[in-house]
């Protein structure tokens, strides 16, 4: 693994997991790195990931465990409004707003990419 610490930030393979010692100090804030979530969530059944299943992320950070849920409810989204299903159906909470706000931007990002072949999204109609 290749971790380095920069001015406050801890990275690992050009990750962000740590913003500051301060926020960590404060609030606790460490974020879990994109290939744990992803292993975490291979240890789900698949049926977890249908698009109309709920998720509740209560500590959701900027959206590390989010992203990856929609991405895999969006692969098993066959139309548009599976997929707008699947967007709906995400829930986090965090006490930091640059974090949600970044958790949304990611979101929105993956649902517009996912629906635009069925002409919605970024450059539908």
């Amino acid at each position: 693994m290749n971790e380095k610490l920069t001015s406050n930030q801890l990275y690992i393979n050009q990750e962000t997991l740590i913003k500051s010692k301060e926020r960590v100090r404060s609030h606790g804030e460490v974020f879990t790195p994109t290939p744990l979530v992803a292993e975490m969530c291979d240890i789900l059944p698949a049926e977890m990931f249908m698009p109309e299943k709920k998720f509740l992320e209560p500590s959701c950070g900027n959206g590390n465990f989010l992203a990856e849920i929609l991405r895999r409810k969006l692969d098993n989204s066959n139309t548009w409004m599976d997929a707008l299903t699947a967007a709906g159906s995400l829930y986090g909470i965090d006490i930091l707003e640059d974090n949600v706000r970044e958790g949304r931007r990611r979101r929105l990002g993956a649902a517009a990419g996912s629906l635009a072949p069925w002409g919605g999204g970024a450059g539908g109609a």
